[in-house]
Formats: structure tokens, C-alpha cells, sequence
């Protein structure tokens, strides 16, 4: 990654318009805002926008996109936890030498404990949770410290039935149970069930408190939008010949080689993310099912054993 993760305000992209070029042009937030926001949804570097994280309600087979959704990342559906008191509980991993793979108690001990409405992992048979005010079980994070809602998220994939968006206003079976779709058109997402949550990870342009287009604070980027406000403005005025055709083409040489070395440096990986991503593909045995883990450990080196490895 060539570029922090940092972000600055837009006004100051605007007062550099101003000093360096000495426009004679009435600038206002909401043109600077537009080109800004426009040059950066073209470019479509993910480095440079935001990735954000949102819970879409479904209601009849279809839920509001966000606002702000520039590209989809990855979508899952949120299932919940049967509602008896007691939930079966992943609470470890174990290292199978070539992917780390979720154990619960069932797995280690051989008998099913569950996590009842104290919040503790006890066995069912045992769990008498008088004189504990009864709770929804919750989930904790890996370090335990993090309550989250109980719910598991299961991935959901591209829609390829034809008839996808028609499927809860009829009576055919389109074979939805087989696995939990989606498709998206007219600012909404169409899934293959009528209620529930999904999970949309997704990418969107940064904004600051008031709306406008926060710029990653890498100066390659600061100069690139710089540029492509000077040359809309720089546009307008030769249109109304208020400059010369030699200013104009000036300015656009500059936006052009501006905004290319913007993109080229974000796009050059830093040693952390070649790391990553060479781990990824230097594998013996592939790995094929990442999606149905969120992607997650894609990063970890492969593990061979040259001897069978007993997990109990």
C-alpha cells in the first residue's frame, strides 16, 4: 500500500486552486465537490476511497443499497442463532497445516457444551442460570473482550437464474434454497428470501462531516485533484474565451500527468501487501473455498507436514 490511509478536507484543495492559478472565477464548494467526486469514482482506485461496512434490511426480497455505495466488495446474509437459551459455540481454531479451521467444544472434548443465558460455556445439563438475570447469548470476539450480536454471516453469491427478481412474486420453484443470492439494480438488492439481514461490505467515497469529498493526504493525490478543478474551471473559461488556447492546454497537460502519477503510486504495494499477496498464491495445495470464510487468513503461509497430524 503506497499510500496511508489518510485523508484531507477538500476546502484545502481548493484554497491551493486559488493561490497557484489566481482564477478570476467565482468557485462554489458544490462544483469543487462534483469534480472532485467525479475524477476519483472514475479512477476507481481502492486505495483511495473508503471501505465501509453496512447492515441492509430485506423486506420482501429486496433491501435499500447504501447511499454512498461506489462498488460492492463482498455481500453475506445475517443468520441468526436458534433462540432457545443455548447456542453451540465455535471457541477455538485449530491448525491443520495447510488452513486453520474452526473447533468447538464438541470437537475438543467430545461432549456439547453450549453457551447458555449466563454468558459462560458450561454444559447444557449443567447450566442452571438461577440468580443470573437470563440474556441473549451473545458471541465474543478472539479476545474476548467484544460482545457482538449473535448472528453468523453466510456469504452469498452472484445471482444466475434468469428469473431471480421474480422469484418471491410467484409460485415456481427456482431452486433458491440451494444457497443465498443476490442481484442489484434501481438502487436496491434483490435476494433469493423474503426476510432477514444482509451484510454489505462495500467501497465508498469518503466524506467529511458536511458531504464533501475527503482526498487522500498522499501529495501526488492532493495535486492530481488540484488539477482536474483548475482544468474544469480552465475549461469553462476558454469555452467563453476568457483564455488563451495555450493556458488551457497547459493546464490539461499537467491534470494528465497529475493524475497518472497518482494512480501509479497507489497502485505500487508496499512490502506488507506483497507479502500477503504472495502467500496467496506460493501454495502447493490451492485453496478454493476462501469464500465461504469471508477471505479470511488468505494471507497465511501454507504449513506441510511429512507425517499424518492427529488434531485430539
Amino acid at each position: 500500500m503506497a499510500i496511508s490511509g489518510k485523508h484531507v478536507s477538500l476546502k484545502t484543495i481548493v484554497e491551493r486552486v486559488y493561490m497557484d492559478f489566481g482564477f478570476n472565477y467565482s468557485l462554489s464548494f458544490t462544483e469543487a465537490a462534483e469534480w472532485a467526486g467525479s475524477i476519483m469514482a472514475l479512477l476507481k482506485v481502492p486505495l483511495s476511497l473508503q471501505n465501509k461496512v453496512e447492515e441492509i434490511e430485506i423486506h420482501e426480497s429486496r433491501g435499500t443499497l447504501p447511499c454512498d455505495l461506489e462498488s460492492i466488495i463482498q455481500t453475506a446474509r445475517m443468520v441468526e442463532h436458534g433462540s432457545d437459551g443455548c447456542t453451540a459455540m465455535v471457541i477455538s481454531t485449530l491448525d491443520r497445516g495447510t488452513e486453520f479451521v474452526e473447533v468447538s467444544a464438541i470437537d475438543i472434548v467430545n461432549r456439547k457444551f453450549k453457551l447458555c443465558g449466563c454468558n459462560s460455556f458450561t454444559s447444557c445439563d449443567e447450566c442452571t442460570p438461577e440468580g443470573c438475570e437470563p440474556r441473549k447469548p451473545i458471541i465474543r470476539s478472539a479476545g474476548g473482550n467484544l460482545a457482538v450480536p449473535r448472528y453468523r454471516l453466510e456469504p452469498m453469491r452472484w445471482a444466475t437464474d434468469t428469473f431471480h427478481t421474480k422469484q418471491h412474486s410467484t409460485d415456481y420453484d427456482f431452486y433458491c434454497k440451494s444457497g443465498s443470492t443476490y442481484t442489484v439494480n434501481s438502487n436496491y438488492i434483490f435476494t433469493n428470501f423474503d426476510k432477514g439481514k444482509v451484510m454489505m461490505s462495500y467501497l465508498a467515497i469518503p466524506t467529511d462531516e458536511e458531504g464533501y469529498p475527503l482526498i487522500p493526504a498522499d501529495e501526488w493525490w492532493r495535486q492530481a485533484v488540484q488539477y482536474e478543478i483548475a482544468y474544469k474551471i480552465a475549461f469553462k473559461m476558454f469555452v467563453q474565451g476568457t483564455i488563451t488556447d495555450k493556458v488551457y492546454q497547459t493546464i490539461e497537460k499537467e491534470r494528465d500527468w497529475k493524475v497518472a502519477q497518482a494512480v501509479n503510486k497507489t497502485k505500487t504495494p508496499g512490502i506488507d501487501e506483497m507479502e500477503s499477496f504472495k502467500n496467496q498464491w506460493l501454495r502447493l495445495i490451492p485453496k478454493y473455498n476462501n469464500h465461504s470464510s469471508m477471505f479470511r487468513n488468505m494471507q497465511l503461509p501454507e504449513k506441510m507436514f511429512n507425517h499424518p497430524y492427529r488434531y485430539f
